[in-house]
């Protein structure tokens, strides 16, 4: 006897939940009671390039039509709530299918008690077809479902000045993340969140404004959004701002009343804004964040008890300076280096407290001229005594040279600057076998690698090292991954 079939139908909704979408589509063919909760089940995730219940690269997109449209009739006649509605159709081309689709969709889970709508649409492509006229226009009955508490929009999406109505409310809505969405006035993104009192969570990333240039020209032209206000959202945990084109350079001012205004606030993430180039932060409540490539920054002085996550991605050679922290904190730091000048990696590295070198996750991204290497400084001659530890060193492709000659200075620079627990290669290049290869044989101590210590009474990085253990793996349509753990 199948027991578990036999189960109520909200408890197999609740074990279609925790599945991902791929695997609780495979239910159906369980058997009938399966097949008869999944077309009851309140979350309907749909996406172009799945091929699960259907592949669009490969099949007449009438399929996807009947099958989205099935499925939400099915529970709207039935009374039953549609909680969740994902459509990613990123892969399809704007003209596959008709917008009327999308509106009789949306229209329907909104009147069917939805809870989260996330919508990937396509668009940000160059040509006639991905203008905007051909951007899909997201309907009022969208703000007017009461019981939304999130709203997902990317891509194709474009919101028109009906959205400017004061009347307009998301009177539940806890999430918001607009991820290239084109507005077509300056003033509709401020009002549209300003209509969020409950918000929780905010998401705004490389949105636009467009702007009529001429109606014969194939590709439409776009400004980025000038400014976005936060007021008034005192529930309030977690910001994440890119692309907005504000003028003001962000100051400490900023910060303090940042967090005066939101005591809730856990998570900040700041991306392309211009700061000063000394900011001093300071929360009770703040557990994450990162700042990437916010010109100016050069230093930043963080008071924090509950700061767990930090991350920061830029050229600048950031000075961190903690006042407080937790003792859980992760620190993960992208940023450029110049092995023409060797010494500028260990400087920056001896900057950091030691609470951040025991945490630190460091991902390198060179500006490598790989021009003479007579003009290289030997790392291992500028630097001969034992490095600071870290806690993990990252190497992505583009961090590898591509000629041997190259090799040795690469490593000898990096790890006579800092000495990580482990060490991780991300490489699809050509060359990445005989860089592999190289490495080994370089902490193996063959000829490649042997001792450079300078004279004196000192030694170099080569003799601390006692372990080194190496895994690899292999994941398709996925960059080689070998990592290395090392011990002194």
């Amino acid at each position: 006897m199948d027991r578990l079939s036999a189960l109520p139908r909200p408890i197999l909704h609740a074990i279609l939940a925790k599945l991902p979408d791929k695997d609780a589509a495979k239910t159906i063919a369980l058997s009938k009671a399966w097949r008869d909760t999944w077309f009851s089940f309140p979350y309907l995730s749909v996406c172009s390039d799945d091929p699960m219940i259907f592949d669009l690269r490969f099949c007449n997109v009438d399929i996807l039509v009947g099958y989205v449209t099935k499925r939400l009739l099915r529970l709207h006649d039935q009374g039953l709530a549609i909680k969740e509605f994902k459509l990613n159709l990123k892969m399809l081309k704007p003209t596959q299918l008709s917008h009327n689709h999308f509106d009789r969709w949306i229209q329907i889970a909104s009147e069917s008690g939805i809870e989260v709508l996330e919508l990937y649409l396509p668009g940000g492509r160059i040509g006639r077809e991905y203008g905007q006229r051909n951007w899909y226009i997201l309907p009022l009955c969208v703000p007017q479902a009461k019981s939304l508490t999130k709203l997902l929009l990317s891509s194709g999406i474009r919101v028109d000045r009906e959205f400017l109505s004061r009347s307009m409310k998301f009177s539940s809505l806890k999430m918001l993340s607009l991820c290239y969405v084109r507005f077509t006035h300056e003033g509709i993104l401020q009002n549209l969140v300003s209509h969020c009192p409950l918000i929780e969570h905010l998401y705004v990333e490389n949105c636009f404004v467009y702007n009529v240039i001429s109606t014969e020209d194939p590709v439409d032209r776009f400004d980025m959004v000038k400014s976005l206000f936060l007021n008034g959202f005192q529930k309030l945990k977690e910001v994440h701002v890119q692309g907005i084109q504000e003028s003001t350079i962000i100051s400490d001012k900023w910060f303090l009343e940042l967090f005066s205004k939101y005591p809730f606030l856990e998570s900040l993430k700041l991306d392309g804004c211009p700061m000063s180039e000394t900011i001093n932060i300071t929360s009770a409540r703040l557990k994450v964040l990162k700042l990437f490539h916010c010109s100016n920054l050069k230093e930043v002085n963080i008071d924090a008890p509950h700061l767990i996550s930090l991350d920061y991605c830029g050229f600048e050679k950031l000075v961190i300076s903690l006042m407080t922290c937790s003792d859980k904190l992760e620190v993960s730091v992208d940023t450029r280096v110049d092995y023409q000048h060797s010494y500028s990696l260990r400087d920056f590295i001896q900057n950091m407290p030691q609470k951040i070198l025991a945490s630190l996750s460091l991902i390198i991204s060179p500006s490598y001229r790989e021009s003479d290497p007579s003009e290289l400084i030997p790392a291992f001659q500028v630097f001969s005594n034992t490095p600071p530890r870290i806690k993990h060193l990252e190497l992505r492709e583009r961090a590898v040279p591509s000629r041997e000659v190259f090799y040795g200075h690469l490593m000898h620079c990096l790890l006579s600057s800092c000495f990580p627990e482990k060490i991780s290669f991300s490489l699809v290049m050509g060359n990445s076998d005989a860089f592999i290869e190289f490495f080994y044989e370089m902490l193996m101590g063959s000829k490649k690698g042997e001792c450079h210590c300078s004279s004196g009474n000192t030694k170099c990085w080569w003799h601390a090292l006692k372990i080194v253990n190496i895994s690899r793996s292999f994941l398709p349509d996925k960059p080689k991954t070998i990592t290395y753990s090392l011990e002194m």
